[in-house]
C-alpha cells in the first residue's frame, strides 16, 4: 500500500461493509505502511508545538486576567451605584 493520502483512504475503505462501517482486516493492517518523519524532524515538530502551546497558554491567561479585572470593575461600579456613591443619573 502506498503512503499517498488518496490510496490510504481508499485502502482503508476497501473493508467497508454494506452498512458503511469501516473495518480493517488483520492482514491489511499488518501490511499497512505508516509514514513517520525522521526522529530529528519529530523533535523539531515537538519543539515547535511546545513553543506555540506556551504562547497560547500565555494568551489564555492574559484574557482570563482581563476578564477577571472587568468582572471586579463591574462589581465595583454596581456596588457604588447601589450604595449611592455615584449618581448614575448624571452619567447618562
Amino acid at each position: 500500500m502506498s503512503t499517498a493520502p488518496e490510496e490510504i483512504f481508499y485502502g482503508l475503505g476497501a473493508g467497508v461493509s454494506g452498512l458503511g462501517r469501516w473495518r480493517l482486516q488483520a492482514p491489511v493492517f499488518k501490511n499497512f505502511v505508516f509514514p513517520v518523519p525522521p526522529i530529528e524532524e519529530q523533535k523539531a515538530i515537538a519543539g515547535h508545538l511546545d513553543v506555540k502551546c506556551a504562547q497560547i497558554d500565555q494568551a489564555i491567561e492574559k484574557q482570563r486576567a482581563v476578564a477577571e479585572r472587568l468582572a471586579d470593575y463591574r462589581k465595583s461600579i454596581i456596588y457604588q451605584a447601589v450604595t449611592g456613591k455615584i449618581d448614575c443619573r448624571k452619567e447618562a
